[in-house]
């Protein structure tokens, strides 16, 4: 599979059934991180890394086993791959339960207690996509 091959409606249909948006805590600050994941078995690790070529180039690919699996995983944290691409890609073509997770998680944006680095970002997207903020 090569980027020619992939787009952003079929990984979107990847997000729905395999990925999550989540927070994490910053261990130096304490501050919460937005971030994204896609984790899939080790045998997907080409699908996984062509998600990786289009949303996120620079995020590294972890291959791990638990339970007597073998996975490899995206995990995407970096505010500007977040900003430029998950937001403003993944967003509107969300689809069902993965959709409603989404919006919660973009809420986060605006917690006090979410690093100041990422907390900007829940202000940009008010003329793109004017439905996030009616909640």
């Amino acid at each position: 599979m090569t980027e020619q091959t992939i787009n952003f409606d079929f990984i979107a249909g990847l997000i729905v059934g395999e990925g999550s948006f989540y927070w994490t805590k910053r261990g130096d600050s304490g501050r919460k991180i937005p971030a994204f994941s896609l984790r899939m078995h080790v045998r997907d690790k080409e699908l996984v890394t062509a998600v990786r070529d289009n949303l996120a180039p620079t995020e590294k690919i972890y291959e791990y086993k638990h339970n007597g699996r073998h996975y490899v995983m995206l995990i995407v944290r970096n505010p500007g791959d977040i900003k430029n691409k998950i937001i403003p890609i993944l967003y509107p073509r969300l689809c069902g339960y993965k959709k409603k997770q989404f919006i919660e998680w973009f809420h986060g944006f605006r917690d006090e207690d979410t690093a100041e680095s990422h907390r900007f970002i829940f202000n940009i997207f008010k003329k793109q996509f004017p439905e996030l903020y009616e909640t």
